[in-house]
C-alpha cells in the first residue's frame, strides 16, 4: 500500500491512466495505461521470504509496450521495450532451450489437477519474477494452476519481458 501511495500519484501526475491492484483505476484521458502490481509476492514479503517485486507495464493501443520488474529483495530489474527484447541489469536475456516436460523445470502458482511429467516444480510466490526467470533461462516454464487468483498486474510486466526474450 505505501509503494502504491507514492507511485500512483507519480504516474498520474504524470499524464498515466494507472490500473493497480491496491488502488484499481486512476487518472483521466485515453492515453497510455500504466498496469501496477505494487508487490507481487506479498506474502513472501511479510514473511521474510526474498522473493518480491514491483511490477509495472506500459500499454497503449497495440499492448504491452514498456515493462519493468524490480525484484525488490535482490535489487536485480528486469526489463523489456517492445521490439527491442528483454534484459537484466543490462544484460540481455536469452530463454531456455529446453524443449521436452520431461527436461523442464517449471514455475507453479497452485497445484495443477494433474502433475505433469516435469523434471521439477518450483511454487515461488511472485508471477511477475517467475515470468522473468523463465525469460531469462532460469525456469523452462510457468504453468498458473489458479487463474481465477491473478490479475492483469501479476502478469503484463512478466509477459512482455518473456514475449521480448523469446520464451
Amino acid at each position: 500500500v505505501v509503494t502504491d501511495g507514492v507511485a500512483v500519484p507519480m504516474l498520474t501526475a504524470a499524464g498515466f491512466r494507472v490500473l493497480s491492484e491496491e488502488s484499481g483505476l486512476s487518472g483521466r484521458g485515453t492515453g497510455p495505461l500504466v498496469v501496477i502490481d505494487p508487490l507481487d509476492g506479498s506474502t513472501n514479503f511479510s514473511r521474510g521470504v526474498p522473493w518480491y517485486a514491483t511490477a509495472l507495464c506500459l500499454v497503449d493501443g497495440e499492448g504491452p509496450a514498456v515493462a519493468l520488474v524490480a525484484n525488490q529483495a535482490s535489487g536485480e530489474r528486469f526489463s523489456a521495450v517492445r521490439g527491442e527484447g528483454a534484459h537484466r541489469d543490462g544484460t540481455r536475456l536469452v530463454p531456455s532451450t529446453v524443449e521436452r516436460v520431461e527436461d523442464a523445470v517449471v514455475a507453479i502458482s497452485g497445484m495443477p489437477k494433474r502433475v505433469l511429467p516435469w523434471k521439477q516444480f518450483r511454487a515461488m510466490g511472485s508471477a511477475a519474477l517467475s515470468l522473468c526467470d523463465v525469460a531469462s533461462g532460469r525456469l523452462d516454464a510457468m504453468l498458473d494452476a489458479l487463474p481465477d487468483r491473478h490479475g492483469p498486474w501479476d502478469y503484463l510486466g512478466g509477459l512482455l519481458v518473456c514475449t521480448e526474450a523469446g520464451a
